[in-house]
């Protein structure tokens, strides 16, 4: 009956841990902005899509609005956010557990007409679709980006001047000094050369062992962050849904008992709420 009352009381933990968690990361917003760049008509160009401040998201489908006539989208290269991407119609990123990377989302690649006039073309990024682990909408805002067509410069040729021809000076003949008769020099004695030392052998330097990386206590997925993401891993890891190694192990055993169960999801969660201050 007492284990029965422990069990439901961590349950209850756990989801207002959770619930508390989970609001406070739905406060952020993910940002969207997408570059700007110029060059000559007829020129290739790419503009970077990038995003930050994410608060996590599982599943993304964008769409893209420009000028197709004028520019021509080449191909599109995924970042390094994420690598679960689909190009079609849409832009889609679809992952097994939240994404919560900073950086380059998308890279597009156009081409410009060469009949392209000067002038400011935009690119928009526009999100359909937008949720987290939870089904949770994502917020967010886009700031759009734009390709800047340019003119030619005209170069006006710099005349060249003719040079004035310089008149040649007939140099003064010199008259050579009668040379003086030198002594000849007392022939120094040929000094004893010295043996040389024997240079002794140079140590050679034992090679220094490689570490093994360590991830600190509580970050299991090495991302920089202890969030509810780390602990999933401990308890999927506790209900044997996946093995740990060993640097996860170590990183998933908050309570220092030597097992990684789930007192140490309930310790990680506890600090990704702020309720304590350190694992």
């Amino acid at each position: 009956m007492k284990k029965i009352l422990i069990l439901f009381a961590v349950t209850i933990l756990l989801s207002a841990v959770c619930m508390h968690t989970l609001f406070a990361f739905a406060s952020g917003a993910l940002t969207i902005s997408v570059a700007e760049a110029e060059c000559k008509a007829g020129e290739s160009v790419s503009l970077e899509v990038s995003i930050s401040e994410n608060p996590g998201f599982m599943y993304m489908r964008a769409t893209l609005e420009y000028d197709k006539e004028l520019l021509n989208l080449d191909s599109i290269t995924n970042g390094t956010v994420c690598t679960d991407f689909q190009q079609g119609t849409s832009l889609i990123w679809d992952a097994d557990n939240d994404i919560t990377g900073e950086g380059v989302l998308v890279q597009l690649n156009f081409t410009v007409d060469a009949e392209t006039q000067p002038g400011r073309y935009d690119v928009e990024f526009t999100v359909r679709e937008c949720y987290n682990y939870n089904e949770d909408d994502v917020q967010f805002t886009v700031t759009n980006g734009a390709v800047t067509v340019i003119t030619e410069p005209v170069v006006t040729p710099t005349p060249t001047a003719t040079p004035t021809p310089t008149p040649t000076i007939e140099p003064t003949p010199t008259i050579e000094p009668t040379p003086t008769t030198e002594p000849t020099p007392t022939t120094e004695p040929t000094p004893t050369t010295e043996p040389t030392p024997t240079t002794e052998p140079t140590p050679t330097t034992e090679p220094t062992p490689t570490q093994e990386p360590e991830f600190p206590i509580g970050d299991l997925n090495s991302d920089g962050k202890i969030n509810t993401v780390d602990a999933v891993f401990v308890l999927k890891a506790a209900a044997g849904m996946m093995e740990l190694d060993e640097a996860q192990t170590k990183a998933g055993d908050c309570n220092h008992d030597g097992k990684v169960n789930t007192s140490d999801a309930v310790l990680i969660l506890k600090y990704a709420a702020g309720m304590i201050t350190e694992l």
